[in-house]
């Protein structure tokens, strides 16, 4: 009984760890996917930027 109680304890810090890393690679999925969009736009700010310094 006792033995038991320490696998299942053991089982949920691994199941609460793998959500923990699944989700910080979620958010660097999603930080990487928002920085590609927002590429671009920083392109245009510059050489709108540009533009009107010249």
């Amino acid at each position: 009984m006792d033995g038991q109680s320490g696998e299942y304890r053991e089982d949920m810090t691994e199941v609460s760890f793998g959500g923990i890393v699944q989700f910080a690679d979620f958010g660097q999925t999603i930080f990487s996917a928002v920085s590609q969009l927002l590429r671009p736009v920083e392109l245009v700010v510059e050489r709108i930027n540009l533009t009107c310094l010249f």
